[in-house]
């Protein structure tokens, strides 16, 4: 038997099926950039200016296919400083870059480090800082503004969870009603973690619907999934 239930659950993208309901995307990976430091004036000791910033806000009704879908190259670069003049000893500093990003993404580096989490509207997080303005301390050589290559991964609540004993179908009717690819086979206990699918109606409304892993006998007594899975594999031997 299969109960529905509503389940939250919160789950990194790179750990979700790739194939899912419609365009829905889970997982970005950008490359960014801060801008370069404007050159300083060493006959009269001007400053160039800061190079501007990349940074994420997050905010609601944004999703990854829209920012996808606005920045194609993946690639995205802050202002450069100004650089100083006889007009301007002090060079203005570069433009920042606002990029929005949904409520709820991890901001991951390539090193799997986690830069930051956007839990709630308009947090913020700089993901690559400008370089520092020429001046007496650098030879009045502006300085390049820092690049990484980063992925968005967006953690999801699921809406519907399906809970049940093992080999009660779970898996097979969340592959029918989305295009999410669980295991599945004839032995208990094939989910071992949650897998997760999107429905998206014609009306492009969605829902994520939870794959969950089956309840079992004995789990007040510390039973786990492991040993579980071992002897109801014996049990078919």
């Amino acid at each position: 038997m299969v109960f529905l239930s509503r389940f939250p659950l919160f789950r990194e993208s790179k750990r979700l099926p790739n194939k899912l309901k419609g365009k829905f995307v889970d997982s970005l990976r950008l490359t960014v950039k801060g801008g370069h430091g404007g050159n300083g004036f060493p006959k009269f000791g001007g400053v160039g200016g800061q190079g501007g910033c990349v940074y994420f806000v997050a905010e609601e009704n944004v999703t990854l296919e829209n920012l996808q879908k606005k920045h194609p190259t993946k690639y995205l670069r802050a202002g450069h400083g100004e650089e100083s003049s006889k007009a301007r000893l002090i060079g203005r500093r570069g433009k920042d870059f606002r990029v929005e990003v949904p409520v709820g993404v991890s901001i991951v580096n390539d090193d799997g480090r986690i830069i930051g989490e956007l839990n709630d509207t308009e947090s913020h997080c700089i993901v690559a800082g400008g370089g520092g303005g020429g001046c007496t301390g650098n030879s009045f050589i502006g300085r390049e503004g820092q690049k990484r290559t980063i992925t968005l991964d967006l953690k999801l609540i699921a809406d519907v969870g399906l809970v049940g004993f093992p080999n009660a179908g779970k898996s097979t009717l969340l592959k029918a009603i989305s295009n999410a690819t669980p295991k599945i086979a004839a032995y208990p206990f094939t989910t071992i973690r949650p897998q997760m699918g999107i429905i998206e109606y014609p009306d492009h409304r969605q829902i994520s619907v939870a794959d969950l892993p089956g309840l079992i006998e004995g789990a007040h007594a510390n039973i786990g999934h492991e040993q579980a899975e071992i002897d109801a594999r014996k049990s078919h031997l």
